[in-house]
């Protein structure tokens, strides 16, 4: 276990390495010129665009541009953000806990529904239960990521008027928390802040849900295909026989085997939501790094792309690592050597 440990920690270096690399080409690819959109699309001479470009080195030949860049990176550097004027590395620290906060809500909810559906559905298949979760599972995943977060917004808040406007992390008339962790709902807890704890709950209620919906549509989908078939096993028939309960043969056998494909579908969507959920944080204005990179793209802003590129694929590497980690504490039977 060790020794396959620190070989994929190894391994996480080159993989954000090639990610940069990627990156780095196709933002160089892109047309446009990152020093006029500095000056916010004013007429400006020449001169002065060229005195940007030398600040910036974006004068230099790209490989020249790249070694410079991941000589930063191995400083602890990842540039400045051109259309914040901070370090990037300082704006993804500011704004990666709204992104954690809301993907941790989102997959706990759709953990809490996907899972109790999918069972439900596999022990009576066939049935009108069955049917229907299967049904609005196929839905849900046909529906986009966007479009859902809008038809969220304009039943919760113009057609039930449930919610405060889903707009950011907090109401406007709301003040944040102590900054202790970031995560505006633990913040709150550890403060004793109830009245925001309860702004920032109802805040994250929309955002969340749309979060969570595409997740329990694959949890469903997965889940219950692999409970079918672990119903179908000798080793489920011998539990019954020796009379297990309905309950402690789905709970403590079959679905204990069932889960580990589910793991690496909902590891593989934790990666992704925690690298930064773009659509649903700008449907939303949540302010965390889908967010962030979406408006490093529509300026151009090379090194806020590069850094942004870069913590994301170390969060997915990192992710994906624990979910393997997990496979082995759920079933002994995995080894990795």
């Amino acid at each position: 276990m060790l020794t396959y440990l620190l070989r994929r920690l190894l391994l996480i270096p080159l993989i954000v390495l090639a990610i940069s690399l990627v990156t780095f080409i196709l933002v160089h690819l892109v047309p446009g010129d990152p020093a006029s959109l500095y000056f916010g699309g004013q007429a400006v001479s020449e001169e002065a665009l060229q005195n940007v470009r030398r600040q910036w080195g974006l004068d230099l030949p790209l490989p020249v541009q790249y070694l410079y860049y991941l000589g930063g990176v191995v400083r602890g550097n990842l540039g400045v953000a051109t259309h914040t004027g901070q370090s990037v590395l300082s704006d993804i620290a500011a704004r990666l806990p709204a992104t954690v906060e809301l993907t941790l809500i989102g997959m706990l909810l759709a953990v809490l529904i996907g899972i109790p559906l999918a069972v439900v559905a596999a022990t009576r298949r066939n049935g009108w239960i069955d049917h229907t979760v299967r049904t609005l599972s196929l839905i849900t995943l046909g529906v986009p990521t966007f479009w859902a977060g809008i038809v969220i917004i304009y039943l919760f808040n113009f057609v039930w008027r449930l919610l405060p406007p889903a707009v950011g992390r907090l109401p406007i008339d709301a003040t944040p928390p102590t900054d202790i962790t970031g995560l505006y709902l633990l913040d709150s807890l550890l403060t004793g802040n109830f009245s925001t704890f309860a702004a920032t709950a109802f805040q994250l209620v929309a955002p969340a849900l749309t979060v969570a919906l595409g997740v329990i549509a694959v949890i469903i989908r997965m889940l219950r295909s692999s409970m079918v078939e672990q119903i179908n096993q000798d080793y489920v028939r011998t539990a019954r026989a020796k009379g297990l309960t309905s309950r402690q043969v789905m709970f403590k056998h079959a679905l204990r085997n069932a889960i580990i494909p589910t793991i690496t579908v909902v590891g593989i969507q934790l990666g992704y939501l925690l690298s930064g959920n773009a659509l649903v944080e700008t449907v939303f204005s949540w302010p965390g790094i889908g967010l962030y990179f979406i408006d490093s793209i529509q300026s151009l802003d090379y090194a806020a792309v590069l850094g942004v590129s870069m913590i994301a694929a170390l969060i997915f590497a990192l992710v994906n690592l624990g979910v393997d980690l997990l496979y082995a504490a759920i079933d002994p039977r995995i080894q990795y050597g």
